[in-house]
C-alpha cells in the first residue's frame, strides 16, 4: 500500500511540476475603420480610460506620398476620431513618437515641406485629446535642413515636452 501511495505521489508531483499550460490569447474586437488603403502603425499608446491611440503613416490617395495618421478608439474597438496630416510637400510623413495624457495627445514624427528636395522636417504636434484637432505644432529643420525626423517624445511634471531628433544632411561629410 505505501508503494502505491507514493507512486501515485510521485505521478502527481511529477505531472504537477513538469506539465505546461498553453497560453491562450482572447480576441476581444477588431477593426477595420477608415479609408486608407494602407497604414503602417508605428506606435501605439492607451490613456488611463482604457482608450487606444495608434499613430503612424497612410499613403496619400493624391500622390502617392505618406502622410502621418493618428487614430483614437474606446476600449470596446469603437473609433472616436482619425485624422491624415500632410505636409506641404508631396513627400514622406509619418508620426514615430506618442505620449497620452487624459486631455492630450503629443505626437513627434517627420513632415515633408520642401517642395524642391522632398526633405522632411521633425513635427511635434499637440492634439485635444477628445477631438484630435491639433491645438499647436512645431516643426524644426535641422542646421542645414536635411532629412529630421522626430523620434521620441516624453512630458515632464511641469508638462514641458521634450522630442528626440534624427537629423541627416546628405552634404555633410565628416
Amino acid at each position: 500500500m505505501k508503494q502505491k501511495f507514493l507512486l501515485f505521489a510521485f505521478t502527481l508531483i511529477s505531472t504537477m511540476l513538469f506539465s505546461q499550460s498553453v497560453p491562450t490569447a482572447l480576441q476581444e474586437w477588431t477593426t477595420t475603420d477608415g479609408t486608407q488603403t494602407f497604414y503602417h502603425r508605428i506606435v501605439t499608446k492607451t490613456d488611463a480610460f482604457g482608450n487606444i491611440y495608434l499613430a503612424g503613416a497612410t499613403i496619400n490617395s493624391t500622390d502617392g506620398s505618406t502622410d502621418i495618421l493618428i487614430a483614437k478608439y474606446n476600449s470596446a474597438g469603437y473609433q472616436l476620431w482619425i485624422h491624415q496630416i500632410a505636409g506641404t510637400a508631396p513627400g514622406t510623413d509619418f508620426g514615430a513618437g506618442l505620449v497620452v495624457t487624459d486631455s492630450y495627445a503629443y505626437l513627434t514624427g517627420a513632415i515633408c515641406n520642401n517642395t524642391v528636395t522632398l526633405e522632411t522636417d521633425a513635427i511635434t504636434m499637440k492634439l485635444a485629446a477628445s477631438t484630435g484637432s491639433v491645438v499647436w505644432s512645431a516643426t524644426y529643420t535641422g542646421v542645414t535642413g536635411g532629412y529630421d525626423a522626430g523620434k521620441h517624445v516624453v512630458l515632464d511634471g511641469s508638462g514641458d515636452v521634450y522630442i528626440t531628433v534624427g537629423s541627416y544632411n546628405s552634404s555633410f561629410h565628416a
